[in-house]
């Protein structure tokens, strides 16, 4: 089976040039309203600090905002299966369902975590150039940021991964689900997401009734029995690193092969 029916690069790069004809004023808007919004974002913020902006401040801002427009940005991937004319004109181009799939993956996921992480650190420090040069009756000092500052507690090599697998999973969630749903894909993706997490703590609230009745101080209650494995390393913390790296292993193909699904 040749290679070709499933990914050409020639064939690729003619396709994400047509995208970007077609799409191109609806990527610079947005990139345009993302760095509207951070900057007042970024500028209510620094508002609302007392006297100094710390790291402890300028981390939940990160992943507050990145979490914010990720839903927007990886929640509506595949917006031509929103509409069923569009829908119909996007099977029908030229290009393999691998290649439609790659493309949505590397721009939608892959293009927008590098642009956001860059997007937000320069968009911070010109927020705070302004700000400083503005004159207030209460004066706040910035400490200086880099831009990888939303990491800098994660001195174990473990931790960064799981955080970074993290943000890539709840990433390929989004896309899976804009890829499954046909009609409000980014609102049914959130609910969708919320369910499993309710499944996922009644599933645990269960065993906890199973296995251990008698530690149990509620109905609700969660008994996980928790042990040391290496150093700063406990059985539950691991557990959880597995469940929340792997689960992109799932997401994807799940997306992939009900964009082909539909293709069919």
């Amino acid at each position: 089976m040749s290679i070709q029916k499933y990914f050409s690069l020639k064939r690729f790069i003619n396709y994400f040039k047509y995208d970007l004809r077609l799409n191109a004023k609806t990527y610079l808007f947005f990139s345009v309203g993302i760095a509207i919004a951070l900057f007042l974002a970024n500028f209510f913020v620094l508002n609302q600090t007392r006297s100094i902006f710390k790291l402890r401040d300028y981390q939940p801002l990160f992943f507050v905002t990145f979490a914010l427009c990720s839903v927007i940005a990886i929640g509506t991937s595949f917006p031509a299966l929103r509409n069923k004319k569009e829908a119909s004109h996007f099977f029908l181009l030229p290009v393999s369902t691998f290649e439609k799939f790659l493309l949505q993956f590397l721009i939608r996921i892959v293009a927008f975590i590098t642009f956001f992480f860059l997007l937000f650190w320069l968009e911070f420090k010109f927020t705070a150039a302004i700000y400083q040069s503005i004159e207030w009756k209460k004066t706040i000092t910035i400490e200086s940021f880099d831009l990888f500052a939303p990491f800098a507690d994660l001195t174990r090599t473990l931790d960064l991964l799981a955080v970074l697998f993290g943000m890539f999973s709840i990433a390929s969630f989004l896309f899976m689900g804009a890829a499954y749903f046909k009609k409000y894909a980014l609102f049914k993706s959130i609910l969708s997401f919320g369910v499993l997490i309710g499944i996922f703590l009644l599933t645990m609230v269960t065993c906890s009734h199973i296995f251990f009745p008698e530690k149990l101080r509620s109905f609700f209650s969660i008994e996980l029995p928790d042990y040391k494995m290496y150093e700063n390393l406990y059985n539950i913390q691991l557990f959880f690193y597995i469940i929340i790296m792997a689960a992109s292993l799932f997401f994807l193909p799940t997306a992939y092969f009900k964009l082909k699904e539909k293709e069919i």
